[in-house]
């Protein structure tokens, strides 16, 4: 059994009061203000047992791109720690609390992608009526509908599931079909998945899955030509089999079971026992994760059961928004996400961005740290406590409206992981 530990990093007194010192001498009255909480949040952090929470929290209310943010992002990414003093403490860090550190830390050391803070408060500001009852609605705003399938629980689990394994990149059967030809998006794979298990309560089944070969899933989806990357997604459905057949005896229920109302638990055991989901890359020396399968497979239970029974997490606001193509759009559009003129040109050119690419890794930690961010505010500013996962859905929705007269151009990077 593979186990995925994530140690926590900390800085130590002296690394946190370098960044004191180095706000001590700017001369800018904006910086200073910015500077002097920086020192209260040192002497916060040095005495605090949760420091990194207050830390990262302070990074995201001050301006992420003044040089002594930078500063202390780089002391505290590079984990100094006085091992005698901490060992004992130092505990796993949940996949799901990776994703906000790890993100946090890339935006703040981002030079093709930054925040726009005002553009934020904008949003927030400017949000209709309609968009805030999507928020407040939680999980009773998802499209339970599209997941309901005749044969129990298990059965629908198990569709959210190999649905999630196989949601990335459909943008290259664009590519490849003219406009007056049907092109393969996320409706189509969940649709497929669904119609075969509701004529199939065994086309499912961890065996049938595991036992897969290439030219069933097309068939099972009913897709008039060669998936794109059809080979890694049916790698990809047989690894889940296997992973359903020898820890959790072949049920779907029970994994979810397994992890006890716990959406943090459960992203973890995704990721501890299906490979396929580990979504991280390096940046800069430093790992980064993003686990975006992992974390909407969790997302998908929650909606799809309404956030009632197996579907009832009491940590769902642990989970991060998805990161993937869409929603950077948006934010771009909304003036939340700025890129460098060289990003711009090379989206706009439809070339390709490498997978874990500086500017690939950007785009998607910023996303995240964006969302983040708006969270924090509509708690701060309207006492609104929602969970990322609707703010992603309700962005999602607004990119999903514009899909095809959008002027951006959505980031063109193949991957398996979004």
């Amino acid at each position: 059994m593979t186990q995925i530990n994530h140690p926590r990093p900390r800085a130590t007194p002296v690394a946190l009061l370098l960044v004191g010192v180095v706000a001590h001498h700017s001369r800018d009255r904006e910086k200073i203000n910015t500077h002097a909480r920086s020192v209260v949040v040192v002497v916060v952090v040095v005495v605090s047992r949760r420091r990194r929470r207050v830390a990262l929290w302070w990074m995201r209310i001050s301006n992420i791109h003044t040089p002594h943010v930078r500063i202390f992002a780089w002391l505290h990414g590079q984990g100094f720690t006085h091992a005698q003093h901490t060992a004992a403490r130092m505990a796993p860090e949940s996949a799901c609390a990776s994703v906000k550190r790890t993100c946090a830390l890339v935006s703040a050391l981002a030079t093709h992608v930054r925040i726009d803070a005002d553009a934020i408060e904008t949003f927030v500001e400017t949000m209709d009526d309609a968009q805030r009852a999507v928020l407040e609605r939680g999980a009773r705003g998802f499209d339970a509908a599209l997941h309901e399938l005749p044969h129990g629980d298990e059965v629908r689990v198990a569709y959210v599931l190999v649905v999630d394994a196989i949601n990335f990149c459909f943008w290259p059967d664009h590519v490849d079909v003219g406009e007056d030809v049907g092109r393969l998006e996320y409706e189509h794979v969940a649709g497929g998945v669904r119609r075969a298990a509701t004529a199939n309560a065994k086309a499912l089944d961890a065996r049938t899955l595991a036992s897969m070969e290439v030219g069933d899933l097309q068939r099972m989806l009913e897709w008039p030509r060669p998936l794109p990357n059809e080979e890694e997604r049916v790698r990809l459905l047989r690894e889940v089999g296997a992973g359903l057949i020898e820890h959790f005896d072949g049920s779907a229920l029970k994994l979810v079971a397994e992890a006890r109302g716990s959406a943090a638990r459960l992203v973890d055991l995704v990721l501890r026992y299906f490979p396929g989901f580990r979504d991280c890359a390096v940046y800069k020396g430093r790992q980064v994760y993003f686990y975006k399968r992992a974390q909407i497979f969790v997302g998908d239970v929650w909606g799809a059961f309404q956030g009632e029974g197996i579907g009832h997490f009491e940590d769902i606001c642990s989970l991060t928004m998805f990161a993937d193509y869409r929603v950077p759009v948006v934010l771009r559009e909304l003036g939340i996400l700025k890129y460098s003129e060289e990003l711009v040109n090379a989206i706009r050119a439809e070339k390709i961005i490498m997978p874990n690419s500086e500017q690939e890794i950007e785009i998607r930690a910023c996303t995240v740290e964006a969302v983040e961010r708006i969270k924090d505010r509509l708690a701060v500013r309207d006492g609104l406590v929602v969970s990322s996962v609707v703010i992603d859905w309700m962005l999602w929705e607004l990119g999903e409206k514009k899909r095809y007269s959008s002027h951006e151009p959505h980031h063109r990077t193949l991957t398996i992981f979004y």
